[in-house]
C-alpha cells in the first residue's frame, strides 16, 4: 500500500516540477528557435540557393539586354560564393567577363574565408557546376557578340569595296568626257547637230561630279565607321570555348527552403502541443489528488 501511495506522489511531484517550469521550457524553446533561425539561414545550402536565384536573375538580365546588371550579378555571385579551387582555374581561362575586370584572388575578409571553408566542405561540386554553367552562358554570349561584330565589319568592308569600284567607274567616265570635250569643234554644218550632244555631255559630267562627291562622302563615313568597329574589336577578345557535357544542377532553392519552413513549423507546433498536454495532465493530476483527499476525509 505504501508503494502504491508513493508512486502517484512521485509522479505528481515530477509533473508538478514540469508544470512549474513550463514557462522556462517554453522560453528556452523560443530562445532555441530564434537562435537556430540565423544558423539555418546561413548554411551553405541556402547560399547555393541564393546563387541559383542570382543565376536566374542573370539570365533575365541577359534576355532583356541589360549586360551591365548581368555582369554585376555574376561579379557579386563570384565574390560571395566562389571557392579557392575554382578561382585559380577561372583566372587562367577567363580573366575578363563582359569587359569588366573581376579580381579572383583571396581576400582577408573573415566572412568570405568562413564562407569559402563551408562551401569547400559541403557544396564544392555543386558550386563548380554552377560556375561552369554561368561561364558557359557568358562565353556563348560574348562569342555571339564577337561574331556579330565581325559580320558587321565584313559588311562594311564589302560596302567600301563596292563604293571604290563605283568611284573608279565614275573616274573612267569623267576621263572619257574630258577627252571628248578637248576634241576640236566640228565644222559649221555639223555645229547645230553636235551642240545638243555637247550640252548633254556637260550635264552628264555635272551629274558624274555630283555622284563622285557623294561617293567620296560615303567613303569617308564608311572609313570612320570601320575605324570605330576596329577599335571595338580590339577591345573584344576571342573567348576560348570549351565543350563540356551538360551539367545537372540541384533543384531550385525555394522548394528546399519551403520544405525546411514546413518541417520547422510542424516541430514548433508539436512542442507547443507537448507543453499543453503536460499542463492538462498536471491539472488532471491535481484534481485527482484533491478528490482523493476529499475521499480520505
Amino acid at each position: 500500500m505504501e508503494s502504491e501511495a508513493n508512486s502517484p506522489k512521485s509522479g505528481s511531484t515530477l509533473l508538478a516540477i514540469l508544470v512549474r517550469r513550463k514557462k522556462i521550457f517554453a522560453l528556452s524553446l523560443v530562445i532555441l528557435t530564434l537562435a537556430g533561425l540565423p544558423w539555418a539561414l546561413s548554411t551553405p545550402r541556402l547560399h547555393f540557393y541564393k546563387a541559383t536565384f542570382m543565376t536566374g536573375q542573370t539570365e533575365i538580365n541577359t534576355a532583356s539586354n541589360r549586360q551591365d546588371n548581368s555582369a554585376q550579378a555574376v561579379i557579386s555571385l563570384l565574390e560571395e560564393v566562389i571557392i579557392p579551387e575554382a578561382k585559380s582555374g577561372l583566372a587562367e581561362q577567363w580573366p575578363d567577363i563582359n569587359r569588366m575586370a573581376i579580381n579572383l584572388r583571396l581576400t582577408n575578409n573573415p566572412r568570405l574565408i568562413t564562407l569559402e571553408t563551408r562551401i569547400a566542405d559541403s557544396e564544392t561540386k555543386n558550386a563548380v557546376k554552377l560556375y561552369g554553367v554561368i561561364l558557359e552562358k557568358l562565353i556563348s554570349q560574348q562569342s555571339e557578340n564577337y561574331f556579330a561584330a565581325q559580320k558587321r565589319l565584313q559588311n562594311q568592308l564589302q560596302t567600301r569595296v563596292a563604293a571604290q569600284q563605283q568611284l573608279q567607274q565614275s573616274a573612267v567616265e569623267t576621263i572619257q568626257l574630258k577627252k571628248f570635250l578637248t576634241q576640236p569643234l566640228p565644222s559649221n554644218t555639223q555645229l547645230t547637230t553636235t551642240n545638243k550632244s555637247v550640252n548633254d555631255n556637260n550635264e552628264q559630267l555635272y551629274q558624274l561630279l555630283d555622284l563622285e562627291y557623294q561617293v567620296n562622302q560615303n567613303l569617308l563615313n564608311n572609313s570612320l565607321m570601320i575605324i570605330q568597329l576596329q577599335d571595338q574589336l580590339s577591345t573584344i577578345k576571342s573567348p576560348k570555348i570549351v565543350m563540356q557535357p551538360a551539367l545537372s544542377l540541384q533543384p531550385a532553392g525555394p522548394q528546399r527552403s519551403l520544405k525546411f519552413m514546413i518541417i520547422f513549423s510542424l516541430a514548433f507546433i508539436g512542442a507547443a502541443f507537448l507543453v499543453f498536454f503536460l499542463n492538462s495532465l498536471s491539472q488532471t493530476r491535481s484534481l485527482l489528488e484533491q478528490t482523493e483527499k476529499r475521499d480520505l476525509k
